[in-house]
């Protein structure tokens, strides 16, 4: 069953301004792998996702307003997770909320990422901890 957990986000936004999103549509060719689908080409992919960072970072036009950056159909590659958070803590502004989807990863992975950022997720670790870990990854023969 899926479940959406509902968080809030400390966010400071300017008092007074209106709200600037920009919508990042990307392509993204995925494989099938023994974990599910993965991005085919991750490098290829990574630079793509970066240089819309780039651009909300260059602060050379109006993109350097940016409040909420969406990838709806994004999918960033798990061996550039890191690089894509220390992009963000290192070059976008600070409140400028990210939304991008992470390639299908092992039920272990998720767990320690999960594990890695446990202030933030405590919920959904308690969750997966209730389960014993039995979480079916679709596309996958894992549990």
């Amino acid at each position: 069953m899926l479940e959406i957990i509902d968080r809030p986000l400390d966010v400071a936004f300017p008092v007074g301004h209106h709200r600037h999103c920009l919508v990042a549509q990307i392509p993204v060719h995925l494989v099938r792998t023994e974990v599910g689908y993965v991005v085919a080409e991750p490098e290829q992919q990574w630079r793509v996702v970066r240089s819309v960072l780039d651009v909300v970072a260059g602060g050379d036009s109006g993109f350097r307003k940016v409040h909420l950056l969406v990838f709806p159909e994004g999918c960033l590659p798990l061996a550039h997770f890191d690089d894509m958070l220390a992009s963000l803590s290192e070059r976008i502004r600070p409140s400028t909320v990210t939304m991008i989807g992470l390639e299908h990863v092992a039920l272990r992975t998720y767990r320690g990422l999960l594990e890695r950022f446990k202030d933030d997720n405590a919920q959904a670790l308690a969750q997966v901890r209730a389960r014993g870990g039995k979480v079916i990854c679709i596309g996958s023969d894992e549990e």
